[in-house]
């Protein structure tokens, strides 16, 4: 059977049923209509296809993923201003993830309250979840709702586990970390593991586009971990380079650089010392538009390699048997070699 996907629009989170192979593409909202196909598809053949629909459109699909700044705290966090501000500079934007917990009123109005934060997430669970399984945190909000991984494998999807994963993606916004500094989680190797995070997601969906955020400030039950998330920040430059030299798309949003002043201080724009309230948030959506906004880097042209001119091997000179030099004796050749030496030659 086939499908007609020119009409298809806005394509939402995918859920497919592993008897019959059943595909469904749901939450069509401009043309508000469902298609389903049968066939026995892949999960890359249907990332693929949504993919071309996306861009036969001319949506840019941002994932969301980190962790409670992602969440949102106040609801929406991040994600509302963010989408504001992609749709001022005429950008038709399109949420997509996991996760549609905690919207802001506006992203349920667009379709646009798909994302992929999780509080309390490490820098690991976040990697772990990418093409795997890894449940170890989950969020109960104030209405006693769990909130757990969804089922993980997001970028590669499970037939056996019935996990239809993260649809096509244009753009993931990484913004985690906060959590490995809080609980002082091997911070030695945190820059070692965000960009083996990097490399996973530029490996697992080729070509996407990441974007690396950097730590706001962060007050926990009265103590401060500015001292370890300034550290850390000052490492992400170099982790963004040295994915950049793995070939990932990747760029670095400094969203911490709003909250502080000329002098350096911390600007208190904080609902609980470590989550940004309103303002703040309109601060770092800012910053992470104009790195989506960025057009993508001119590839580089390498130089062709300068030509190698092999020498030709010199004349093979055929000696018959009959006129065959005869044998040096060892004695002749030393003294030969004697006077050489003696002549300086």
């Amino acid at each position: 059977n086939s499908v007609d996907v020119t009409n298809i629009y806005k394509c939402g989170i995918m859920q497919f049923s592993k008897a019959g192979y059943v595909v469904c593409l749901k939450k069509c909202f401009l043309c508000e209509m469902e298609a389903s196909m049968r066939g026995f598809l892949s999960f890359q053949m249907i990332e693929s296809l949504e993919s071309r629909v996306c861009l036969s459109t001319g949506t840019v699909s941002v994932w969301y993923a980190g962790d409670s700044l992602v969440y949102g705290i106040p609801a929406g966090g991040l994600r509302a201003p963010l989408e504001a501000d992609l749709q001022a500079a005429g950008m038709n934007v399109k949420f997509v993830g996991t996760s549609n917990a905690n919207p802001a009123p506006k992203l349920v109005a667009d379709g646009n309250d798909y994302h992929d934060g999780h509080p309390g997430y490490l820098v690991s669970e976040l990697s772990d979840n990418m093409n795997g399984y890894n449940n170890n945190t989950i969020h109960v909000d104030g209405a006693g709702v769990s909130y757990g991984n969804n089922g993980g494998y997001w970028l590669t999807g499970s037939k056996a586990t019935h996990v239809a994963g993260v649809p096509a993606v244009n753009v993931v916004v990484l913004q985690i970390g906060t959590n490995d500094i809080l609980q002082q989680n091997d911070l030695a190797h945190l820059p070692a593991r965000y960009e083996a995070l990097v490399d996973k997601i530029a490996e697992l969906r080729p070509g996407i586009k990441i974007i690396a955020c950097t730590l706001p400030p962060a007050t926990w039950r009265g103590v401060s971990f500015n001292a370890d998330i300034q550290a850390f920040n000052k490492m992400m430059p170099g982790v963004v380079a040295a994915c950049a030299a793995h070939g990932d798309n990747v760029l670095l949003a400094k969203v911490d650089m709003p909250f502080f002043n000329s002098a350096g201080q911390v600007v208190d724009t904080f609902i609980d010392g470590t989550h940004p309230d309103q303002v703040g948030c309109n601060e770092i959506a800012r910053v992470v538009a104009d790195e989506i906004l960025l057009p993508p880097p001119a590839p580089v042209k390498k130089s062709p390699p300068p030509a190698v001119h092999h020498k030709s091997p010199p004349p093979r000179h055929h000696v018959s048997r009959s006129h065959a030099p005869k044998p040096v004796s060892s004695a002749k050749a030393a003294w030969s070699l004697q006077q050489k030496v003696s002549k300086g030659s």
